[in-house]
């Protein structure tokens, strides 16, 4: 069973009062993988977010931003067909609600030891990997490379496909230090270490058995500078 922070709590606990981002205009041009805006007014969506675009050739399209800026947002290949600008273009999304969203784009590190007490204690034992999206870079408020949950299993919540292969998200890490992961760290988009009531995140142990909280397969010994083996995360609730 997964150890919740305060903040996350409090937070899922607001769950009702989630944000709805929307967009008319008559700025906006497609290609099969982007929409982009020459106002540049799409700067309030986020890499995750499940947007729903109408617009030219009676569109009703949903489909999950990859990459975002202000100027452009990107999806999967294929997801439009190109549309010069000049049509009224409606664009919306809901931000926020769900459990998911409340970590989406976060990172995934693995510890030595026990976790501690509750999420709000600092980091016990030595930090082993730091798991990103296909192992690339991550920087702390920033969407690009974080990790995401997204595949709901009957009542347990799994990682996400990423629309950019249609395939589950691939998390990898190169080992940080030689240990044995005893639990693991998931962090929300803004990474706050240490001791805190203000941070997003949540605490599991590592099993190598199926339907653990973290699931290490293969294993659970980390060596430094090599990849970390497959690792998959369930996060079940009860009463489902």
């Amino acid at each position: 069973m997964w150890n919740l922070s305060s903040k996350f709590q409090q937070e899922f606990g607001k769950r009702a009062a989630v944000n709805v981002e929307y967009l008319i205009a008559n700025t906006i041009s497609f290609t099969d993988n982007s929409i982009d805006d020459s106002a540049g007014g799409l700067g309030n969506f986020v890499v995750g977010d499940f947007v729903r675009v109408v617009a030219v050739n009676n569109w009703n399209i949903y489909a999950r931003v990859i990459a975002a800026t202000a100027n452009k947002l990107t999806f999967a290949a294929g997801t439009f067909a190109a549309a010069a600008a000049g049509g009224q273009v409606f664009i919306e999304t809901f931000q926020g609600g769900s459990f998911a969203e409340i970590i989406q784009n976060g990172r995934f590190d693995l510890y030595t030891g026990t976790r501690p007490g509750n999420a709000d204690e600092a980091e016990t034992g030595t930090k082993l990997a730091e798991l990103t999206l296909n192992g690339s870079a991550f920087v702390s408020g920033v969407a690009t490379n974080g990790i995401n949950l997204g595949v709901l299993d009957g009542n347990t919540l799994k990682r996400a496909i990423d629309p950019a292969t249609g395939a589950v998200e691939n998390w990898a890490a190169d080992g940080l230090a030689n240990g044995t992961a005893g639990w693991g760290r998931w962090y929300s988009n803004t990474i706050i270490t240490g001791a805190s009531t203000v941070a997003t995140r949540m605490d599991g142990t590592v099993t190598t058995a199926p339907g653990g909280d973290i699931v290490m397969l293969n294993g659970r010994d980390i060596v430094s500078g090599a990849p970390v083996a497959s690792t998959d995360i369930n996060v079940t609730f009860a009463g489902m």
